[in-house]
């Protein structure tokens, strides 16, 4: 679930990068990158704290920034992960054989949104997302109830 927040979070902070070249801005200097780094996580965590250097050195050591946009995919797999075993709970071999008919097994034959799509799965409609995170409060939830069962937390 976190890795959903941190991809989320770094694509956002990419987005910026390429945002900003595409305007014709210039980020040349180290506190360039910091400057937006610090922003969009201040955005994600509700910090207004300053970092020090070392704190955000990662803003300049991924090299997944700088190229190809792809930090959001590893987001979207996860979630899409997701749906799919929640099929294959509610549907059991059924959810697997759809899962390598209709998904593994058509490998690069559309595009992968068009794809996803033919399986149920629509990346541009917002209730897609509502269930994720609804499945997520779920799985949050739970954890608290075995937190608390096995060390008598009071949540």
């Amino acid at each position: 679930m976190s890795t959903v927040k941190q991809q989320t979070m770094w694509s956002e902070y990419e987005f910026e990068i390429y945002h900003k070249i595409d305007k014709g801005e210039s980020i040349s200097t180290f506190d360039d990158w910091k400057a937006i780094y610090q922003s969009v996580i201040s955005q994600y965590t509700n910090k207004k704290r300053k970092y020090n250097d070392y704190q955000l050195y990662g803003s300049i050591m991924v090299p997944h920034y700088y190229y190809d946009f792809y930090v959001y995919k590893y987001s979207i797999g996860y979630l899409v992960a997701n749906f799919f075993f929640n099929q294959y709970k509610q549907k059991g071999q059924v959810a697997i054989k759809d899962y390598i008919d209709n998904f593994l097994s058509k490998g690069c034959s559309l595009d992968p949104i068009d794809l996803l799509k033919e399986c149920g799965i629509n990346l541009d409609d917002q209730s897609f997302y509502e269930e994720a995170f609804q499945n997520f409060a779920k799985k949050i939830d739970e954890y608290i109830k075995i937190g608390n069962k096995f060390f008598k937390l009071k949540i």
